[in-house]
This record gives structure tokens, C-alpha cells and sequence, in this order.
């Protein structure tokens, strides 16, 4: 099973195609990551390697640097990293823009394509408000409630996998928001053997949003901003095309619409070809 693969398995699988392939060697989270960042690289010069964790990516870089490897980097999501203050460590180790790739992709001009194709015009403009923005706003709660309950915080290990956001999601005519305390429910349900003070955490998570002191693209889960995408297309934004349209479909349509216009405008992109100029016996990108 490829997610239970060791970083030391990861580190040997790279290790036994350096006899054969002299290229670049590109290590990315996960197998959709792959397929985003695949369709930018030079295919020929530029192997795509899934490392199923961002654990594995950070352990087996450091396993081939320290076996003086060359022609290897990674990409990983920043997570909280970027809002924390956290440095990869290597220069062969390069982050996105934002909190994840699913993050930097909504802040693109790929949404507007998605909107343009499954939206409503009529609803967009009697929101007042750019959708973008109503999505991030939305997603901010949870974003914090993530990062409070990460090891680096308060380490709650709350679980998330089983929320469901049609019941944290309120929806108001022409807008939606979380609802924090329906938010802090959802995840106690499924974290029942954390104590933790409800009320004292609400209040924390409505501080904090109110605070304006972190990014919102570094707080945010991309993930979770495409499930609050996909709600406000079915009920409050959305044209008539949309009304069952679902999360995964909206996943899968958000990656496809990230194209490499978009992408050469993210400061990861610029980082990566800064390594091309550092590293110039390697290849990432075309030409």
C-alpha cells in the first residue's frame, strides 16, 4: 500500500534511479499533487516523485542530502509554517504561497473560471461581496480551530476527517458563514475522548478572527474552502447547472482550471526557478 511506504523506502526508490536517470528528481506530498505540478515540469528532464506525507517528503530529503544526492528538491504545503515562523531547512525544500496547494489555486484566477462556468452572474452580483473573500471568510474559523489543536498549539489532536459541513455552514440569502459553536459540536462529536472547555475555545477561535494577526490564506485549509465552494454553489451562488454539483467535483474542476498561467505567477514558481538557476546541471520546467 503506497501510503504506508517508509521515508527510507522513499529515499531507496530515488537512490536506485540515479544509476539509470541523470534528471531532476521532484518530490511532492501526494499523488494529486503530482498531477498538478506534473503538467508544469519538463517530463523529460524532471521525474515526479509521490512521497505520501509531508513527513516522508522533509525525512527522505534529509536522508539524500546527507548521502550528498544532487538534483533532488521538494514542494510541500506551508501548512501553519509560514504564520509560525518555520524555515523547511533546506534549500532544496520549497513551500507554496499559502496554506496548501488547494489554497493557492482559489486565490488564483481559477476560481473565476470555475464561477464563470458554474455560477450565476445575477447571484454573484447581489452578494456584494467578491465570492472569494465570503469563501475565505467562511473557512477562517476552522482554520483556527486546526492550527489551536496542532502540536505546535495547544495540541488537542481534535479529529477532523468526519465533519460535515452542511451542518456548520449557515446559509443567508445572499451570503454564508460558520456557525463557530455548530463548528466546535461537529468536532467534539468526533474527538470525544478530548476535554477540552467549549466555551473558552469559542471564544478563543472568535478573538482570533476578529484579531486580523495571521494571513487568512495561511490560516486556511484549501480542502475545507472547497467544501464551503461547493455549498455555496449548490445554494447561494450558484447557476442552475450547479445545483448537485459536489465536493469531489469541484475538487477535481478547481485543479483542472489551475493552468500555467496561473501558476507562474505564485512566488513557489519563482522559487523553483530560482533552484533551476542555482542548480544549473538540473531541470525542472521547460525551455
Amino acid at each position: 500500500m503506497k501510503q504506508f511506504l517508509t521515508p527510507h523506502e522513499i529515499a531507496n526508490t530515488i537512490r536506485m534511479m540515479r544509476p539509470v536517470y541523470a534528471g531532476t528528481v521532484l518530490m511532492v506530498e501526494g499523488d494529486s499533487d503530482a498531477r498538478v505540478y506534473g503538467r508544469f515540469i519538463d517530463r523529460k528532464r524532471c521525474s515526479i516523485i509521490p512521497a505520501h506525507g509531508k513527513s516522508n517528503v522533509l525525512i527522505a530529503m534529509g536522508v539524500l542530502e546527507k548521502d550528498r544526492y544532487t538534483g533532488i528538491l521538494a514542494v510541500i504545503d506551508s501548512d501553519y509554517w509560514r504564520m509560525e515562523g518555520t524555515d523547511p531547512g533546506s534549500v532544496n525544500i520549497l513551500m507554496t504561497d499559502t496554506h496548501d496547494l488547494e489554497t493557492m489555486i482559489l486565490s488564483s484566477g481559477a476560481l473565476e473560471t470555475v464561477l464563470a462556468e458554474f455560477g450565476s452572474a445575477q447571484k454573484i452580483r447581489k452578494t456584494g461581496s467578491p465570492i472569494r473573500e465570503m469563501i475565505l471568510h467562511a473557512a477562517l474559523p476552522l482554520g483556527y480551530l486546526r492550527w489551536i489543536s496542532s502540536s505546535k498549539q495547544d495540541n488537542l489532536s481534535l479529529k477532523f476527517r468526519d465533519i460535515s459541513f452542511a451542518a456548520v455552514i449557515v446559509t443567508e440569502g445572499k451570503t454564508m458563514r460558520m456557525d463557530i459553536d455548530d463548528m466546535i459540536e461537529e468536532v467534539r462529536a468526533s474527538s470525544d475522548t478530548v476535554p477540552f472547555d467549549r466555551e473558552e475555545l469559542r471564544l478563543r477561535i472568535a478573538g482570533l478572527v476578529r484579531s486580523n494577526r495571521h494571513d487568512p490564506w495561511q490560516v486556511c485549509r484549501g480542502h475545507d474552502m472547497i467544501h464551503i465552494l461547493a455549498i455555496g454553489l449548490r445554494t447561494v451562488f450558484g447557476g442552475r447547472h450547479a445545483k448537485n454539483i459536489s465536493y469531489e467535483q469541484i475538487d477535481s474542476i478547481m485543479r483542472i482550471a489551475f493552468g500555467f498561467a496561473e501558476f507562474s505567477q505564485t512566488r513557489l514558481y519563482s522559487s523553483l526557478k530560482k533552484w533551476e538557476r542555482d542548480n544549473p546541471d538540473f531541470s525542472v520546467f521547460p525551455g
